[in-house]
């Protein structure tokens, strides 16, 4: 889920929400990849917004968009090979 501009991880049987992502950053709309072992989300890390992917267990932080326009929305194939997004 997002809230507050991170990314979290939460039980489906309750407990304790993990914060994935940092406090800074603006991290939003997070997309669970196929087989569960990513999450694609946008974020403003760097000025813009771009599409970053990050292990279900909070590493492994990869960025996949870049340059001076806005990505954002991602959303991922079916197969897991892509990640779809909207950019202006």
């Amino acid at each position: 889920m997002d809230l507050q501009g991170r990314i979290w991880t939460l039980p489906v049987g309750g407990g304790i929400a993990k914060p994935l992502t940092g406090e800074l950053g603006g991290s939003h709309l997070p997309s669970w990849s196929p087989d569960g072992s990513r999450i694609a989300f946008h974020s403003y890390l760097d000025g813009n917004f771009h599409i970053y992917t990050i292990k279900a267990d909070g590493s492994d932080l990869q960025q996949h968009s870049f340059g001076s326009f806005d990505y954002r929305e991602p959303f991922w194939s079916s197969d897991g090979s892509r990640i779809i997004c909207s950019s202006d």
